[in-house]
């Protein structure tokens, strides 16, 4: 893609434009980039995998990022907060190449400028996980679902492992589309929060919904300790990703195990422990709701076997990490779009 820089010159004075005046840019009120790059996301180049966007697809993706905020993720790996996030976007034409394309600008983040959850007045130590939480459901529709992307995982494996899935999964899986430049497997089960709250021997869950719908939560519970973690490991990647996936108060929650490092009996016990971190997550989000929290990340620590809050997103607040990592923004080439780091000062990229 590189060569489409030097043959559409106007992406530079897209760039100037945009990075000239930053404060209309702003999400809020004290958000500072340590930088500004400009990227390409996406053209209508056949891409590695046969994929093609076209021309309207294109317009229509650059549409919706000057609606919605969209944050720069490196490598799409959930467990590295956002580096930053896309300003502005604009599509152009290279007559030489006939290609066209959606060139980006960015905001990029000092990751050590990060605020911490402590720095908002939020312990995370502290936060209660046995607290009861009433949580709506409807068993008429499944409450939990696989989801993965078929450039990471084969077909087969997945249409394996639901050939005898649980009654409260969806016999069919979810696909997702994510491509990075290193290889990396995240395998995610989308779970209602209601189920990743249930407690199935609790008195107060049999007296209200029975021995049956307990049983059904058992057998949940039992099929991903054994047939997922099976699954998981083993798949071949360097890097693979077990991901629990769900939502409260329009905050999506990811709980995420590094399963490449982990063994069979540490994936099992993260599997036993994720009801308290969902509880945990419930709390933590009522706590800082007053952000606008949109993501919320938790990682199982393999050394100390717990569930740990890494980072959220917010509207008011940005990026908020307890473990922000460090990025070489101009050494790195793995992020999701093709960012390239341009200089101002020097009129150097």
């Amino acid at each position: 893609m590189t060569e489409l820089w030097d043959e559409v010159p106007e992406v530079r004075i897209f760039f100037e434009e945009v990075t000239k005046k930053p404060n209309e840019y702003r999400l809020f009120e004290g958000e500072n980039f340590a930088s500004f790059g400009c990227g390409i996301m996406a053209t209508t180049e056949v891409d590695s995998d046969g994929d093609q966007l076209t021309e309207q697809a294109l317009y229509s993706m650059a549409e919706l990022i000057s609606k919605k905020t969209l944050w720069v993720l490196a490598e799409h790996n959930p467990l590295i907060q956002p580096i930053g996030r896309t300003l502005a976007a604009k599509v152009f034409y290279t007559p030489k190449s006939d290609i066209h394309f959606i060139a980006v600008v960015t905001g990029l983040y000092d990751p050590e400028k990060l605020p911490s959850f402590r720095d908002i007045g939020v312990e995370t130590v502290d936060l209660q996980k046995d607290t009861p939480y009433e949580i709506e459901y409807d068993l008429s529709v499944s409450q939990a679902q696989v989801a993965f992307s078929p450039h990471e995982i084969d077909e087969s494996v997945i249409t394996n492992l639901l050939e005898n899935h649980p009654q409260l999964v969806q016999k069919h899986p979810e696909l997702r589309l994510r491509k990075a430049a290193e290889p990396l497997t995240v395998f995610e089960i989308l779970i209602s929060l209601w189920l990743l709250t249930s407690n199935p021997f609790s008195k107060a869950f049999l007296e209200r919904l029975g021995k049956k719908t307990a049983d059904q939560v058992i057998e949940f519970f039992d099929w991903l300790k054994k047939e997922i973690v099976d699954v998981v490991k083993n798949l071949k990647n360097k890097k693979v990703l077990l991901s629990f996936e769900t939502e409260y108060k329009e905050c999506e929650v990811a709980f995420i195990i590094t399963s490449r490092d982990s063994t069979q009996l540490k994936l099992i016990k993260a599997i036993e422990l994720v009801n308290e971190a969902a509880c945990s997550a419930i709390t933590l989000i009522n706590r800082i709701e007053h952000l606008k929290p949109t993501k919320l990340i938790y990682e199982f620590d393999l050394e100390i076997e717990q569930w740990l809050p890494r980072h959220a997103i917010t509207k008011e607040k940005g990026i908020i990490s307890d473990h922000p990592l460090l990025i070489a923004l101009d050494k790195y080439k793995g992020f999701s779009v093709s960012i390239r780091i341009m200089d101002k000062s020097s009129d150097k990229d």
